[in-house]
């Protein structure tokens, strides 16, 4: 695994907070939360303005078809970030440019999962079939370790420290965010990304 920043230690670089790390350095923005720059967006209705999705705490992306995604066209290895979802929000990540590969989804819905599922596209997604629930609008560190043939989520949350695990494909190198909402909305912030 690479990981770049603009200070070494010893020989391993470590990531810029909140900057996507490429193999040539790090771009985008080094607290993510301030800019959609580098980022295709996808906005719901009411929210064309990426401005309006710019908090102090965050991305935020209301409704289903709210989202965002980026390409370096680079295999990812890690994905580090915070989200807090009123119910439930989605991380992208091995897709191809129309969105069509696999998503960590944080959800607070009692009888609905925290987990992975496949995705066909930015707006249309399967559910996540195990996993534990979360806590509406609250934070939790998610970390996504991808291997060739596993992805491996460690969430820790306010009073909870789960692992879930899935077999994984990659279908590309993209990586994206989508509201999805299911009636709310979704913050990220501090995102890393390694390659």
């Amino acid at each position: 695994m690479t990981i770049l920043s603009a200070r070494r230690l010893g020989t391993v670089q470590r990531p810029t907070p909140g900057a996507y790390a490429t193999r040539g350095g790090t771009y985008g923005v080094g607290q993510f939360g301030h800019s959609w720059d580098g980022w295709t967006l996808g906005m719901q209705s009411g929210w064309s303005d990426p401005g309006q999705t710019l908090t102090p705490q965050g991305f935020l992306l209301p409704g289903n078809n709210s989202y965002a995604w980026r390409d370096d066209h680079r295999p990812v290895q890690r994905i580090q970030l915070q989200m807090q979802a009123s119910v439930l929000g989605d991380l992208f990540f091995g897709c191809d440019a129309t969105g069509a590969g696999m998503m960590f989804r944080i959800d607070t819905r009692p009888s609905s999962p925290t987990g992975f599922a496949a995705t066909s596209s930015w707006t249309a997604w399967n559910s996540p079939v195990s996993g534990p629930t979360a806590v509406a609008n609250r934070w939790y560190d998610v970390t996504v370790d991808l291997g060739t043939t596993e992805a491996r989520a460690t969430v820790v949350g306010p009073s909870s420290h789960s692992v879930i695990t899935t077999a994984y494909t990659a279908q590309g190198s993209a990586i994206g965010l989508q509201g999805d909402g299911g009636g709310g909305q979704t913050v990220y912030r501090n995102l890393t990304v390694y390659v």
